[in-house]
């Protein structure tokens, strides 16, 4: 059974992903996609197209997972699918901050995630804080202002869940640019370090040595 075969293989690609195996498990959902047009199931599962964007996104190649994001967004509206919105519009937010490539790009994708983390129900609050995060470190980016950043990074501290709070941290950091923030950002890169290993993320916790 073709859906049985693409279900198992999203299941081990998950694995792989948690066990910091990106590359296997983008290599194994390319083929999950291939598999589902050839076995003439028709377009992939919004799903799955979040889901192999995001394990190309954790090999570090982002060209190609910003285009996967851009399918990915695509197939979830037609699916009717919020919670691969969502994924797929963090997705088009990139690594750093306003990694966009023109003032309308950058407008389409902070609609998108407004338009995503409004969608969401209500038991995914994991994923809405990281796209109300998002949101605050692109306006504070933008702004200079780091009051809304910073409640949202409080708000990540409170959900403990470490993969959050890396990204959180992250995201936070890019704001912390200007001189005056010099004391700042070596303690956020090292509660940045604790929270990455924690969560047992291999790219976020290079993110974190580095800054």
């Amino acid at each position: 059974d073709g859906y049985l075969a693409i279900s198992i293989a999203q299941d081990a690609a998950a694995a792989l992903v948690a066990s910091n195996e990106a590359e296997r498990a983008a290599e194994l959902l390319a083929a999950a996609c291939e598999t589902h047009e050839a076995a003439g199931l028709g377009r992939p599962s919004a799903a799955l197209l979040a889901a192999h964007a995001q394990a190309v996104l954790r090999c570090g190649r982002l060209a190609s997972a910003r285009e996967l994001f851009e399918r990915a967004a695509l197939a979830a509206d037609d699916d009717q699918d919020a919670t691969s919105l969502a994924i797929a519009a963090l997705g088009l937010g990139g690594v750093w901050l306003a990694e966009q490539r023109s003032p309308v790009d950058r407008e389409r994708i902070l609609a998108l995630q407004a338009r995503a983390r409004d969608a969401l129900p209500d038991d995914e609050a994991a994923l809405r804080l990281r796209l109300r995060v998002r949101l605050a470190a692109e306006q504070s980016y933008a702004t200079g202002d780091l009051e809304s950043i910073a409640a949202e990074v409080e708000a990540a501290r409170a959900l403990c869940d470490a993969a959050v709070l890396a990204e959180a941290l992250s995201l936070y950091h890019h704001t912390l640019l200007g001189p005056e923030h010099r004391a700042l950002r070596p303690r956020v890169a090292h509660e940045m370090v604790a929270a990455a290993a924690a969560a047992n993320d291999n790219s976020l916790s290079l993110m974190a040595l580095l800054w």
